[in-house]
């Protein structure tokens, strides 16, 4: 078997869905301007990253959390949004365009929750052709 490299070049590690929804709008926001004139896949990204402010979340029945007002500004800034810990994202980098959700081995950096990339490569050693790197 051959080796392949790929190209990545950021691993970002995160812990919840909710910081990694806040670090990818701080790289789009930073991204100069030649690069970022379309953003593909920010709806996408929005609802299965960004749902659930801390500021106006509510639970299943439409019920507000009562520790949202209880809790001090760090807690809710943590814990407050999107707190899924199972997710990657591929972000690639084009002339005119950042493109969210790209395959893995195309992407330029790679934005994940420990379990989700532990999850991840044990599918990939599970299908014995697939390779890990």
């Amino acid at each position: 078997m051959t080796k392949r490299f790929t190209r990545p070049k950021v691993l970002i590690l995160l812990p919840m869905a909710s910081i990694a929804f806040r670090v990818i709008n701080r790289l789009i926001q930073l991204t100069p301007e030649g690069h970022k004139v379309n953003v593909d896949h920010i709806g996408r990204f929005s609802g299965e990253f960004g749902s659930g402010r801390f500021n106006d979340q509510e639970d299943e029945d439409g019920i507000s959390k009562p520790w949202r007002k209880s809790k001090p500004l760090d807690f809710q800034a943590l814990f407050g949004g999107n707190n899924n810990d199972h997710f990657m994202i591929g972000i690639k980098f084009t002339k005119k365009t950042i493109k969210l959700y790209s395959d893995f081995y195309t992407s330029d950096i790679i934005v994940a929750s420990p379990f989700g990339l532990i999850i991840k490569i044990e599918e990939a050693e599970a299908e014995k052709e697939k390779d890990v790197d």
